[in-house]
């Protein structure tokens, strides 16, 4: 895989929205924009296999719309079980 891939562009996702995708088929990420700074960590639930991409922002987080883990959008680590 290239260094750099361009998967959308800013007016693509506006501010407090996340977006879905896909890198070589097998790499699911998830974008999101945070007051403005855009964000990218991966898109799959761990519990259930859950796309992120369906939750919603929660301040610096992302909430699993199926089991509500919550996720950090900076690093990507689980804040909320049940992840």
């Amino acid at each position: 895989m290239p260094e750099w891939v361009t998967v959308a562009r800013t007016d693509d996702l506006p501010e407090g929205e996340l977006l879905g995708a896909s890198l070589d088929d097998d790499v699911q990420v998830l974008l999101a924009n945070v007051a403005g700074e855009y964000r990218a960590v991966g898109d799959v639930c761990p519990h259930a296999g859950c796309l992120l991409s369906e939750g919603w922002i929660e301040g610096d987080a992302v909430e699993c719309s199926c089991h509500g883990s919550m996720f950090d959008l900076q690093t990507g680590e689980v804040l909320q079980p049940p992840a």
